[in-house]
């Protein structure tokens, strides 16, 4: 029976309506989800997924997901996602709580953290206004703490099936032991070898299985101290029984594996999901969620990001020209519609920095895009007062940078920023410059079709070795 408190979401409706304009029957489509869908839906719910499910445009859904976070409706997650099993090894609620490496004790490796593909944003329906048994997790069964609570979100076999019935032919060990409690499990082993976890304790668990190995029938592992302690440093292929002693205070969730060899590991899959990388170049997100910082240890790592930064010829003069009150409110014109195509093309605005506004993009194309609609939008707002006093230059880079908290403020640092400001330094008026990087991207070529480009080898102050440097100008 769902257990929904009909006044309050029916109020937090109603605001999600006012925010903004949304599109046809774009809320109410939310509300479905809210009402009618099982619990396994609604936790840790997909924003994409969901888009395409109910064929709404995916950056108005990420917004819509976003308010009703703000709203209350729902609450946001990080899951730090470890790219050889999709378990999600950590799972928090602020983004302040995210490290620069994590622990995949399945697979027993140390992972670096990365918004770009190792960050999942996922949204579980708020407990105050509708209760699912995944809020209270001691109460669901093993494999349902083990799959559904604790593996990402979506996580299935690569030929689409469950991923519980993808693993079940290697699972040896499922199952809870209470604190003191003693619990075998009666299995058969083959060359490989056993992998194994505590999902309650984080103790993991790894022993080869190799013929030749001493002939073992039994044997007990102790759960003790966050560990699995064990005389056994080795096993061998056949009829076994493991023994679980627990000397730890609270109940443990025991998941092993029998796989390697001949046997493989089984092979997980993920859907699309909304990432970090994702999440940090949407405008809501920025606008909404400033609260949220990145860890203080040295911020997080971003393998790829497009860095669009834009400057105004002649600002001195302008100003002189002018005079500051005048300049200053055409500046402060002009930042309002580069900020609404920055939005429109699914970047976000960084910062503005005097009369320059700095800017993200999840792929070089939607900057590209960006950069020209600027061109057109300043072009027609010039037009419009009758004078060409606001002339942009743009420049474009593409690569890995740091996402930090500045002055709180999302911000970023690297040495591909630090490009992205001398290539824009190189632009003349209403010209685009960009990097090799940006040039070769997918769909990037096409913008420019018909129009003419020219580039050359450009030695930039601070970096090692010369770059090449596209000009573009648009009709």
């Amino acid at each position: 029976m769902v257990r929904l408190d009909e006044a309050a979401l029916e109020q937090k409706l109603e605001a999600l309506e006012r925010v903004r304009s949304w599109g046809p029957r774009v809320v109410s489509k939310l509300e479905g989800l809210l009402r009618v869908e099982d619990d396994v839906r609604l936790f840790r719910a997909n924003a994409l997924a969901f888009a395409a499910e109910r064929g709404i445009d995916e950056a108005e859904t990420v917004d819509l997901f976003l308010y009703a976070t703000k709203l209350g409706i729902f609450t946001m997650e990080w899951q730090l996602i470890c790219p050889q099993c999709t378990d999600a090894v950590e799972t928090v609620h602020s983004l302040g709580s995210v490290g620069n490496t994590y622990h995949c004790s399945l697979c027993r490796k140390d992972l670096e953290t990365s918004l770009d593909d190792l960050i999942q944003v996922t949204f579980t329906v708020s407990p105050a206004l509708r209760r699912l048994r995944f809020h209270d997790p001691d109460t669901l069964d093993i494999e349902e703490f083990c799959f559904g609570y604790h593996f990402s979100a979506g996580t299935h076999g690569v030929d689409g099936s469950k991923w519980i019935e993808q693993m079940r032919p290697f699972l040896v060990m499922l199952g809870y032991v209470a604190p003191g409690e003693v619990r075998r499990f009666v299995t058969e082993l083959h060359p490989g070898v056993l992998r194994g976890a505590d999902r309650v304790h984080r103790a993991e668990l790894s022993l080869p299985i190799r013929s030749g190995a001493p002939e073992r029938s039994q044997f007990r592992l102790r759960l003790e101290a966050g560990q699995f302690l064990t005389d056994v440093q080795e096993l061998s292929p056949g009829p076994t029984i493991i023994e679980i002693e627990n000397a730890m205070a609270k109940r443990a969730a025991v998941m092993a594996i029998n796989a390697g060899g001949e046997r493989g590991f089984p092979r997980s899959a993920l859907p699309r999901f909304l990432s970090g990388k994702q999440l940090f170049v949407t405008q809501t997100f920025s606008e909404l969620f400033r609260s949220e910082t990145v860890g203080r240890r040295g911020g997080l790592a971003l393998k790829d990001l497009t860095f669009l930064f834009t400057d105004l010829k002649g600002s001195t003069e302008l100003y002189d020209r002018i005079g500051d009150l005048k300049a200053f409110h055409l500046v402060d014109q002009h930042f309002e519609h580069l900020a609404a195509v920055i939005r429109r093309r699914r970047g976000a605005v960084v910062k503005t920095i005097g009369d320059a506004v700095m800017a993200t993009f999840a792929a070089p194309q939607e900057a590209v895009s960006a950069a020209a609609d600027m061109l057109h939008t300043i072009e027609g707002f010039n037009r419009e007062r009758g004078a060409r006093d606001v002339i942009l230059k743009i420049g474009v880079h593409s690569g890995p940078s740091i996402a930090v908290t500045q002055n709180e403020r999302l911000d970023y640092f690297g040495q591909t920023v630090n490009i992205a400001a001398r290539v824009q330094a190189l632009a003349e008026g209403d010209e685009i410059c960009l990097t090799d990087p940006v040039m070769t991207a997918p769909g990037v070529g096409e913008l420019f079709a018909g129009l003419e480009v020219s580039s050359r080898e450009t030695q930039l102050r601070g970096v090692r070795r010369p770059l090449r440097v596209y000009r573009v100008r648009t009709p």
